[in-house]
């Protein structure tokens, strides 16, 4: 095994990519969109990717490695489960949450988000209404390849970026910078439709099962609830963060 492959095995692991402040990026659209806006550092791909797509091959930047190898490693070497004939390493984006929050009047703040798919599906929203998300301790990573793969690469677009603290402290963080809080749960609270949204706003999501600890609940500046008719008690994290990101993005905010 070749040390660009050793590196990417090591990547699969979230301390790996800490140290290294590198990324993999799976999945053909992940990795178009990583070239136009991403530093990568390598890019892997098989035969049969190169005869389907040899026009993102040559869309890699000039000094980038580039490795052919057969779809077997490709497949052992990936972290998702239907590798798409190619991976790429990109380096993670520096930002900290006092810039995003500088420069964005919503913020979508994860709480406790252990599904990749979840925290994907959020990312990518936010990155369809111009919202800003920030990591709390004990989340999800978001640079996981599964998650990477998930936003479609549009996480390099809008990078999330990590808040020191969750719950309460978090809140107080955001709140300190001139944020409302709005604790997102599927009971009691103001009902989406009537929420007062203008920002800057910050909407706390919590765990899929748990969702927000009461403290939580109880530190932020209003519950909010998704009214659903349907017979469904609660939407995941995903979905509920799209459908308040719309609602905010409607009205202007």
């Amino acid at each position: 095994m070749g040390a660009l492959q050793r590196l990417v095995r090591r990547l699969g692991r979230r301390r790996e990519r800490e140290e290294a402040g590198l990324c993999l990026v799976e999945g053909r659209r992940a990795v178009e969109e990583a070239l136009t806006v991403a530093k990568l550092e390598a890019v892997l791909y098989t035969p049969d990717f190169a005869g389907e797509r040899p026009e993102l091959l040559a869309a890699v930047p000039a000094g980038v490695p580039i490795l052919q190898t057969s779809a077997k490693e490709l497949a052992a070497l990936s972290c998702t489960e239907t590798p798409q004939g190619i991976m790429a390493v990109a380096r993670i984006p520096s930002s900290s949450w006092e810039t995003v929050a500088a420069t964005r009047r919503t913020l979508v703040a994860l709480d406790g988000i252990q599904d990749p798919g979840n925290l994907g599906t959020v990312i990518r929203a936010a990155a369809a209404f111009g919202a800003g998300v920030v990591v709390c301790p004990g989340s999800v990573d978001p640079y996981n390849p599964k998650v990477v793969r998930a936003t479609a690469g549009y996480l390099f677009r809008f990078p999330p970026v990590f808040l020191p603290r969750g719950g309460k402290e978090g809140m107080d963080l955001l709140r300190g910078v001139g944020y409302r809080i709005f604790a997102a749960g599927p009971r009691g609270g103001v009902a989406l439709p009537e929420a007062d949204l203008t920002g800057p706003v910050a909407v706390w999501i919590g765990n899929e099962g748990k969702g927000l600890s009461e403290e939580a609940v109880a530190a932020a500046d209003r519950s909010l609830r998704i009214p659903t008719p349907g017979p469904v008690e609660s939407l995941n994290a995903g979905v509920a963060a799209a459908v308040i990101l719309y609602e905010i993005a409607r009205r202007g905010g």
